[in-house]
């Protein structure tokens, strides 16, 4: 007879070798590249990446799937200060639109908004672009001391845009 995963409990070993023989083929198939134990990423070459990541729940109990799109050109706040996500590294993606660590899907609405803005931008949107800019300055979710730097990467990417 033939063993069924369902049916027993499992090694958090086995449970990771499972993982990559049920989702690793499928998700390689498609292109994406495995980024650490139940991660993977799809590099678009278009300034985004899509992810796939299985996070665990109570201490690896459950497991509960995720999927974000991560842009490399909007910025994203690591120690106090904005990063814009560097191109050719796969591992070190962020989540611009899309949630890894709550029981329910969620967008973050000051993080998506940054991230829209900068798309706005990106695509020569630009009064509507600066317009949710403003929508992430009012919400007051980064400090004002954090805003002179992030203006200064909204503007670069207004120019950028119009180049």
């Amino acid at each position: 007879m033939e063993t069924s995963y369902c049916a027993q409990f499992h090694t958090s070993a086995e449970a990771e070798a499972m993982f990559a023989q049920v989702f690793g083929g499928r998700l390689g198939f498609c292109g994406f590249e495995v980024t650490g134990p139940r991660k993977w990423v799809l590099e678009t070459r278009l300034g985004f990446k899509f992810l796939f990541h299985l996070h665990p729940q109570h201490n690896g109990v459950a497991y509960l799937p995720c999927g974000a799109i991560s842009m490399d050109f909007v910025p994203r706040l690591v120690a106090g200060r904005f990063k814009i996500q560097p191109k050719p590294k796969n591992v070190a993606v962020h989540f611009s639109f899309g949630q890894k660590t709550r029981w329910d899907w969620m967008i973050d609405k000051p993080v998506m908004v940054l991230a829209y803005s900068f798309a706005l931008a990106r695509i020569h949107r630009i009064a509507d672009a600066r317009a949710e800019f403003e929508r992430v300055v009012e919400s007051k979710f980064y400090g004002d001391d954090l805003l002179p730097e992030l203006r200064g990467l909204f503007e670069a990417e207004v120019q950028s845009s119009k180049a």
